[in-house]
């Protein structure tokens, strides 16, 4: 039996001094990626001396956190925790800092960065501990009576999904079971027209493909064309990019997405995006790969409930077309089993995904925020397999400035199950911030 470390509660105290300011920062300063609903800045203001007299909008925060891990010992991609070797404790540090200002009195001009920091962290992708430091945002934008342009390093969302998201392939993939975690933006040049109810929205980019993390940034663009009504609307999308390195074709995807309001307090969704071609990798039980490079489909039907106040509720069922059947993920396994046997290079554990090993996932979140103070934030994942992680985190801020927050993951299933095998079956953490 595997017990947590936090039985002991030997967890590392951290003070910060108290900082200054006139106000509690907010989070988005921006309130998003609308440009024509995105009507102010919201935080603190520290005023800079300059002949035009600016004013920089200021958002920061820094964590410093006690991680513990357990490895999971049944994990058959990560046997004895050797092909990826976890720590059981560790301390991170994670820094975020938020500059936003607006150049002319129009107020058609506007900037924003948004810098990220961390020491000691997990990357997704090799499960190795790193040192990290970005600028997760810096762009410029102009915005007139119509016409809106941003130029820059940016996160822009398409699509109405909060866990799985199929059509946004502008910024990589979200974590399902942690819908609200931001994800680093990505250079492009983005111009948009509206017109009434309608809009069209194009987009430059120069990225890393998703799922393709290795793959070096290439050009890639886009186009959206929306339509908003009083309680619906309605989206369809189309994204290209120059092939690969190596000859392939990217592939080019061509996707919908629509809301409507069903009651007050309810909404329902769906998207649905179409890529052209397949280059995951597939297995027989002998461990040869097994090419597709077919077209396949990925698809979310979901609702979000208002519960009164902050509290929500996120139901969201997605359909996976690139994942593997039953058959298919057990070929998996063995090949893995009989490469890691012979001592062979394992390089086939890399093409283990989380929420990418099944063809059907069931996500359920639950958010609330008392006397704002306290929140809570709930996921539950189910996959076709019957395995499931589960993600719990609770924050009570002691002041306008420090909080405190603890997050608890777990992950289980049977042997032959995608959560069943993931390298760490479960994760505690305590993080002390202060927000400036």
């Amino acid at each position: 039996m595997h017990i947590f470390p936090w039985m002991i509660l030997s967890v590392s105290i951290f003070f910060l001094a108290p900082i200054t300011t006139e106000a509690r920062a907010e989070p988005n300063p921006f309130g998003g990626d609308d440009p024509y609903t995105v009507a102010g800045v919201q935080g603190g203001s520290m005023p800079v001396e300059t002949g035009a007299q600016a004013s920089i909008e200021t958002q920061g925060s820094v964590y410093l956190g006690s991680i513990y891990d357990n490895v999971n010992p049944d994990s058959r991609i990560n046997p004895g925790n050797q092909t990826q070797t976890f720590k059981k404790q560790r301390q991170a540090l994670e820094t975020r800092l938020t500059l936003s200002d607006r150049f002319d009195t129009q107020q058609q001009w506007r900037w924003l960065f948004k810098g990220y920091a961390a020491k000691a962290r997990y990357r997704d992708s090799d499960g190795v501990l790193h040192d990290e430091a970005r600028a997760d945002e810096l762009f410029v934008d102009w915005k007139g009576d119509a016409w809106f342009a941003s130029l820059g390093k940016r996160r822009i969302n398409w699509g109405h999904a909060q866990g799985f998201n199929p059509v946004n392939v502008v910024v990589p993939p979200r974590d399902p079971a942690n819908p609200s975690r931001e994800t680093e933006g990505q250079p492009m040049l983005w111009i948009s027209r509206s017109s009434g109810a309608q809009a069209i929205d194009l987009i430059a980019a120069r990225n890393k493909p998703r799922g393709q993390p290795g793959a070096g940034d290439l050009n890639r663009w886009g186009l959206k064309w929306s339509i908003a009504a009083a309680k619906s609307d309605y989206a369809l999308y189309y994204f290209d990019g120059a092939p690969y390195r190596d000859g392939r074709a990217y592939e080019r995807m061509l996707g919908g997405s629509f809301s409507v309001d069903v009651f007050p307090g309810i909404t329902a969704y769906m998207e649905a995006a179409r890529f052209a071609n397949n280059y995951r990798n597939y297995y027989t039980a002998t461990g040869s790969s097994v090419a597709n490079g077919g077209a396949y489909w990925q698809s979310v039907a979901g609702t979000s409930v208002s519960l009164g106040g902050k509290r929500r509720i996120i139901a969201e069922y997605f359909s996976n077309g690139q994942g593997y059947s039953k058959r298919q993920r057990l070929d998996y396994f063995r090949a893995v089993d009989g490469q890691l046997a012979g001592a062979a290079a394992n390089l086939i554990t890399r093409d283990f995904r989380l929420t990418g090993m099944n063809r059907d996932y069931l996500l359920i979140n639950y958010q609330d925020e008392w006397r704002e103070r306290f929140t809570v934030d709930i996921s539950a994942l189910a996959a076709q397999d019957r395995s499931t992680a589960l993600r719990a985190q609770g924050s009570y801020a002691l002041s306008d400035y420090y909080e405190l927050k603890i997050v608890l993951l777990r992950n289980q299933g049977g042997r032959d199950t995608e959560f069943g095998n993931s390298p760490l079956s479960n994760t505690l953490e305590i993080w002390f911030g202060a927000s400036f």
